[in-house]
């Protein structure tokens, strides 16, 4: 494994350190890393009942992210509403959804081809 993807690694674990704490449910991490042309390297997706838990959500991985390895997202989208939340790392972007939300865009079928890691929650 390259030093790039232990970084990665290590980003994505205590960002799933963060979802786990607040309860995330339905935790997948897909790695997408061995597909052309994809968005980022990996997708942490988690999912919520509510708006207020999937910002609490994102927010707990951002913080734990900041804590541990001094990383800052680029940007984060999608707070004002609770729907969806995206923390962009870089090469790592957290996806919070509502459970209504996270079945209507889908992602893990979208990525299907990623390699897909599932973590108890």
């Amino acid at each position: 494994m390259s030093k790039k993807q232990l970084q990665e690694s290590a980003l994505a674990g205590v960002a799933l350190e963060g979802i786990l704490e607040k309860k995330g449910r339905g935790v997948v991490q897909l790695d997408l890393r061995y597909i052309t042309d994809r968005p980022a390297d990996i997708f942490l997706i988690a999912e919520a009942e509510s708006g207020v838990q999937v910002r609490a959500i994102a927010d707990s991985a951002a913080d734990r992210v900041w804590e541990f390895l001094q990383i800052r997202p680029l940007g984060v989208e999608g707070k004002e509403h609770g729907q969806w939340v995206l923390i962009d790392f870089g090469e790592v972007v957290v996806h919070v959804f509502q459970s209504e939300y996270r079945r209507f865009y889908d992602l893990e079928d979208l990525w299907n081809d990623a390699i897909r890691t599932e973590h108890a929650s």
